[in-house]
């Protein structure tokens, strides 16, 4: 049988009783209504189960229309969702989105799910979450620790413990809660008692409210005191003495009873009694 030469756009027809009987293996491969052509004509779309069939409307084959409309699709692909204005087409999510329902806008991405790196909370995916996220059963970074601006990370069950999985930019843990042991832990900003180093809460001197750095008894470090205290001697904090009790600073200025009073304050007393 003798193959003829077409020049570019020709296309021929199958019934002709010169023409081969498939297009497919013709360099005009696409066939619709019995007619060869190197691309779908307008109006019609690619019909992939069959081959390089053309066809006039995907939804009789119950199938939807890709985004461009130039073939049939058997899904909606991902980040894409069904146009219930125009039968089986579809229209695109945002581009944050790995699904949604509805078209976005300027103040909802209108997600159902983001993204593998991005975050969701309340129908809107995006680049970062402020307050802490935790990953769904789905892999899904669900931005709820909304309400716990501590954790960067946490879990259904640490936010029911009100802790976390990890500390959000400002907050860090004390020294004296880590543990290999636990799942969860809980992060503080500028607790009482406590001085930050190295990312980690360390205790102040007993006497201090807050400090610049670890203290002992001849230099507190405090630049607080605790209540019943009072700062002398620089960064020391010593407990308030009581009636009739004095500071005592070759003791460290601690409170010594009435009756070691120095002489003046023995009559400074007696005085107060007459």
């Amino acid at each position: 049988m003798k193959i003829f030469a077409f020049q570019k756009q020709q296309k021929f027809n199958l019934n002709d009783k010169n023409c081969i009987s498939d297009c497919k293996i013709t360099e005009y491969p696409y066939e619709y209504n019995k007619i060869c052509y190197d691309k779908c004509p307008e109006n019609t779309y690619l019909y992939s189960e069959k081959g390089f069939l053309c066809v006039k409307y995907c939804e009789k084959y119950n199938k939807f229309y890709n985004y461009n409309k130039t073939f049939c699709i058997d899904e909606i692909p991902e980040g894409f969702f069904l146009n219930d204005t125009i039968k089986n087409t579809i229209d695109k999510c945002h581009p944050f989105c790995k699904a949604c329902k509805t078209k976005y806008n300027d103040n909802n991405t209108n997600c159902d799910l983001c993204q593998n790196d991005k975050f969701y909370h309340w129908g809107n995916c995006s680049s970062n979450c402020i307050y802490g996220y935790y990953e769904d059963e789905s892999g899904n970074k669900i931005c709820n620790c909304i309400y716990k601006k501590k954790c960067k990370e946490c879990s259904i069950e640490s936010l029911e413990l009100d802790l976390c999985i990890s500390c959000n930019n400002g907050y860090y843990q004390k020294i004296d809660d880590i543990s290999s042991e636990k799942l969860f832990i809980n992060c503080y900003k500028d607790p009482e008692g406590y001085y930050l180093e190295e990312d980690i809460y360390k205790p102040c001197y007993p006497s201090c409210k807050f400090c610049s750095g670890f203290g002992d008894k001849y230099n507190h470090k405090c630049i607080e005191c605790n209540s019943n205290f009072t700062i002398k001697n620089n960064q020391n904090c010593y407990k308030n003495c009581t009636f009739y009790h004095y500071y005592d600073s070759f003791n460290l200025y601690q409170c010594t009873e009435e009756y070691k009073c120095p002489i003046e304050h023995n009559k400074l007393i007696i005085e107060k009694n007459v």
